[in-house]
């Protein structure tokens, strides 16, 4: 294990950097019947917050301020407020889940931001009709998308959605679930893949990590060196984005609250956030604001494995110069 650290100026997050490599692990994998983990007995998947989506939207406005991917964070926490909002709501449709009254709500709300390249793709989305609709969202949820086309840039409204109605049933099942025996790298409350993992302090005092769903957000438990896309727990480094003139070793050095856990045996990377280090962090708004790590470490081969709804289509569709979520008056 080791770790390294990633130097760049700020003019290394501007859009005109190199795209990050085609390749992708294509998640989710799901668990490893010889792996010799065993969870400890206290053990237990950690349910959603109920105000998950609210906490979202406020860090990822925090990590928006003087970022170069402002538009696209603001509108990923105007999504948010919406998610939050339906999390909320007594609307019996949206109560249940309902995946169609999910989508419409969100795409009512925030219309008035779309592009008409955004307007165009979720046009695409809800000419589908019901099970149409619903085949999409049941893949998507399962990582397998559909090739770029006619409504793929609108698949992160579709997956916001998605994650209303997963997050509100774990709510409600995810502390009866037990982690079996051994070790899972999928979310043992809906299947989803992770899009992270979290460090924090447990309550006997040492550090715990748990994979964080990217869908319904649910945590369970992982040993602490695992890599969460094949399970391998040897060659693991870390990377991390620190500044030009900042201190990477020694006394002045504090590391960084974000980084990317990298394994050698499968080549993917994942994002692991430190609540010790920063307790503001939110694994899926942190993993948005540090989208340029991810691409810097693609060109020495890392490959993302991250599972983020909100970051599903070809870098040029999403966020080619922010400008696909900017407002009329240039800012979301």
């Amino acid at each position: 294990m080791s770790f390294k650290p990633l130097r760049f100026l700020r003019d290394a997050l501007a859009p005109a950097q190199p795209e990050p490599a085609a390749d992708a692990i294509t998640p989710p994998v799901f668990d490893l019947p010889g792996s010799d983990w065993r969870p400890e007995p206290a053990a237990r998947v950690r349910a959603p917050s109920a105000t998950l989506f609210a906490r979202r939207a406020a860090r990822l406005r925090a990590l928006a301020e003087g970022h170069a991917l402002a538009d696209f964070l603001g509108f990923a926490a105007a999504v948010a407020d919406q998610q939050q909002r339906l999390l909320d709501s007594d609307d019996p449709q949206c109560a249940l889940g309902g995946l169609r009254a999910n989508f419409n709500a969100i795409v009512a709300a925030l219309r008035p931001r779309f592009t008409p390249a955004i307007a165009a793709a979720v046009a695409a989305l809800e000419a589908r009709d019901d099970v149409s609709l619903g085949l999409l969202g049941a893949n998507l949820a399962g990582g397998r998308l559909p090739e770029a086309g006619a409504g793929f840039a609108a698949l992160p409204l579709l997956g916001a959605a998605l994650q209303v109605g997963a997050t509100r049933a774990a709510l409600l099942n995810a502390a009866l679930v037990e982690l079996p025996e051994h070790e899972v790298l999928a979310c043992p409350v809906c299947g989803g893949a992770p899009v992270a993992s979290v460090l924090r302090r447990g309550e006997s005092g040492h550090g715990e990590r748990h994979a964080v769903c990217g869908v319904c957000a649910s945590e369970w438990h992982v040993g602490r060196i695992r890599c969460l896309a094949c399970g391998d727990n040897a060659g693991i480094s870390y990377l991390a984005a620190v500044p030009a003139d900042g201190a990477t070793e020694g006394a002045g050095f504090k590391r960084p609250a974000v980084e990317l856990e990298c394994c050698d045996a499968c080549h993917a990377a994942t994002k692991i956030v430190s609540l010790e280090r920063d307790p503001a962090v939110e694994p899926v708004a942190d993993d948005l604001a540090t989208l340029p790590l991810d691409w810097l470490a693609a060109e020495d081969g890392w490959l993302r494995y991250g599972f983020n709804l909100f970051f599903l289509a070809p870098e040029a569709e999403v966020i080619e110069g922010d400008d696909d979520f900017a407002e009329e008056d240039g800012r979301a």
